[in-house]
């Protein structure tokens, strides 16, 4: 009872994330040996914040408690299901004769999870996003791939999200320019003086002054100067975006 306690999560009853990651690393193991593919399937809930905010946390449970339900009607007999923790899910598949058999597995997990739901008679949107990394293609190793399956699924719930994206490079140095642009935002915030620069308003009728516009700049030791372009992410933020407004504001 102790070791299946260990393993496994409580709410859905799925094994937990400790579980998954060691049956992943036994399948890329396998894997590496017969050269057949294998893929790891991230699923993350939309809106599932607002969901527990507004519905409250029973319809959220329940919402997890149906999206595990939903994801074991979706696969094959022996596919593993695992609740990562929070609204995240993974999904390990393996015994894929090639990579075009993936596409109606995703197909159907699209099609069961976005399906109608409702909690005590209240209708309540349920879709989620989906990243998806296949070996050999996306990954040497297992850790590769389930930092590339992650990637793809950051991409997914930033581009309209309720839907699934298959990792390509090129999202790999997307999400490392994002990443970059966030940690240079937190460094700015805890080291540095962002400062407004005051670009005048003129009134095309007599050429005078009538205002100003305050532009975020950030100069910085070396003589440079740190501009919007070079954290645009972090603007879009939750928690930086604001963040940093309330910094410009109180330096207004």
């Amino acid at each position: 009872r102790l070791r299946s306690a260990a393993l496994t999560d409580t709410l859905t009853g799925l094994p937990n994330r400790r579980f998954a990651m060691r049956r992943l690393q036994q399948a890329w193991e396998s894997s590496s040996r017969t050269g057949q593919p294998l893929s790891i399937v991230m699923v993350d809930i939309d809106e599932f914040k607002r969901i527990n905010d507004t519905a409250g946390h029973d319809a959220g449970d329940a919402l997890l408690q149906t999206v595990a339900e939903r994801l074991r009607g979706a696969l094959r007999p022996g596919d593993l299901i695992a609740r990562m923790g929070g609204d995240e899910f993974a999904v390990l598949l393996t015994r894929l004769p090639d990579a075009e058999a993936l596409q109606p597995i995703l197909m159907r997990i699209t099609d069961q999870l976005h399906a109608p739901f409702s909690h005590a008679g209240r209708p309540l949107e349920c879709r989620a996003s989906i990243g998806v990394a296949l070996y050999p293609d996306h990954g040497a190793d297992d850790v590769a791939l389930f930092k590339h399956a992650d990637i793809a699924l950051y991409h997914a719930k930033n581009n309209g999200r309720g839907r699934a994206i298959l990792f390509q490079p090129h999202l790999l140095d997307s999400w490392e320019r994002e990443t970059a642009m966030l940690d240079r935002a937190r460094h700015i915030l805890s080291h540095e003086q962002p400062c407004p620069w005051y670009q005048p308003k003129i009134s095309l009728q007599d050429g005078g002054i009538i205002g100003f516009e305050a532009l975020f700049r950030c100069p910085v030791a070396d003589g440079s100067v740190i501009m919007p372009g070079d954290i645009a992410r972090a603007f879009e933020h939750p928690e930086l975006g604001p963040a940093l407004t309330e910094r410009m504001v109180e330096r207004v």
